[in-house]
């Protein structure tokens, strides 16, 4: 069943080789997971807040388009 809220733990993933920082269109991707496309008009991400996260590079992540509005 699609989910309307995606809740992000860490702003890091595992690649195989070492752990990245996931780039703005990793961010793009899983937020906008949430929601039933066709359906919802929104969907919700929630970032879970850890020692050390730059709220500037979130806010980066967030504010960077990566695919044109439909």
């Amino acid at each position: 069943m699609p989910a309307r809220t995606v809740v992000i733990e860490k702003l890091s993933k595992w690649n195989g080789e070492t752990h990245a920082d996931i780039t703005p269109g990793e961010y793009t991707q899983l937020t906008g997971r949430a929601g039933r496309r066709g359906r919802d008009g929104e969907g919700h991400g929630v970032v879970m807040w850890q020692p050390g996260m730059n709220p500037r590079e979130l806010a980066g992540l967030a504010s960077t388009r990566t695919h044109p509005r439909p």
